[in-house]
């Protein structure tokens, strides 16, 4: 997912500053191209998962029965994903080991002598037990999922995090995420000023790197607005631009819209809130993370629920100006990714690298 990119860059690309390192070896299932993206020297790809994360029916919704099966099996059959760990680490011998965040290469690392780190604002072993947790045998796996986190040296948990009752190498940090450059959009995309007194508003469409549809056909046309679609490329119209038609990175046009619509998640929450940029979420009822999140995000920014009919019909006008007006009424302290410097300082420490 994009989240666990908007934690891992960060960290890596800095430690890379700070560390000579010799070889990166990035052991992920995203694809290259997308990782080439985020990371800013060259790398080794391992194209595969290495955990099974929780499975999803969309962008809002767990598929609770595929959670289940999948974790249950694993479990089963664990002495044989935990030997293709080890394959990994022994073919590439790898000094050092950061995760977002795989309880197998944890294991795996410990038995190796290996020293690994996590870092994440939620764990599978919590979002599989708040999904699974009627099941005769969930407490035993949520265990053995919590045994394998702890064979880490610190789990640094970033904000806003899930509780994570069953780890006991916890340290906790600040913010994670990279920051985007605030651009001017009326005359980056060559609009005219609008009569309208309140100028024209840039509005952010954006459910993360999971598909879920959005008949933007059905939206409105509005002189006032102009609408970014972030996702898949859809129908323009006279009030529609699709991001990759902008000239302008995601991370950019967070920073510069006037709101952003999304659905609760740590990267572009964080990126929000570090732009000070208002969110507009769609909720995804029971995602263990989202009380957390959207808790940090109106202490620290601005969010507010909108439903999926608002989101369906693009009827958002009262929503945009309510969040518009939370913002210039409940001025908020600049949040900024302090989390990253404290994480790379504990690593070098822990190389003996000043």
């Amino acid at each position: 997912g994009y989240g666990h990119l908007a934690q891992s860059a960060p960290i890596i690309n800095t430690l890379l500053q700070r560390c000579k390192v010799k070889q990166l070896i990035i052991h992920c299932a995203a694809p290259n191209a997308l990782l080439q993206d985020w990371f800013d020297r060259e790398f080794t790809h391992l194209a595969a998962s290495t955990d099974l994360g929780t499975p999803m029916l969309n962008a809002i919704q767990v598929d609770r029965a595929s959670t289940w099966q999948q974790f249950s099996q694993q479990h089963a059959q664990k002495t044989q994903d935990l030997a293709r760990c080890r394959h990994y680490l022994e073919t590439h011998q790898p000094d050092l080991v950061l995760s977002n965040n795989s309880y197998l290469i944890s294991r795996a690392a410990a038995e190796l002598g290996i020293p690994c780190f996590h870092f994440c604002s939620l764990n599978w072993a919590d979002n599989f037990l708040a999904y699974c947790g009627e099941h005769a045998q969930a407490r035993e796996i949520y265990q053995a999922l919590c045994d394998d986190y702890n064979c880490a040296e610190t789990f640094f948990r970033l904000p806003p995090h899930m509780p994570m009752p069953g780890f006991n190498k916890v340290q906790d940090v600040g913010p994670v995420c990279r920051v985007g450059r605030k651009q001017d959009l009326a005359q980056h995309f060559g609009h005219v000023p609008q009569d309208h007194p309140r100028g024209k508003r840039y509005i952010l469409v954006c459910l993360g790197g999971m598909p879920y549809p959005i008949d933007f056909g059905r939206w409105p046309e509005r002189d006032d607005c102009c609408v970014i679609n972030g996702g898949a490329p859809g129908p323009e119209h006279r009030s529609l631009l699709n991001r990759q038609s902008t000239g302008l990175n995601m991370l950019d046009l967070i920073a510069s819209c006037d709101v952003i619509v999304t659905k609760p998640g740590y990267g572009i929450y964080m990126e929000a809130a570090c732009a000070a940029r208002p969110i507009l979420y769609l909720p995804r009822g029971d995602w263990p993370e989202e009380p957390w999140l959207n808790a940090w995000q109106n202490r620290h920014a601005w969010a507010d629920p909108i439903t999926d009919a608002q989101l369906q019909s693009g009827m958002l006008e009262a929503a945009i100006t309510q969040v518009l007006e939370r913002q210039k009424s409940e001025p908020k302290a600049r949040v900024t990714p302090t989390g990253i410097d404290t994480i790379v300082d504990a690593l070098c420490a822990y190389l003996g690298v000043a």
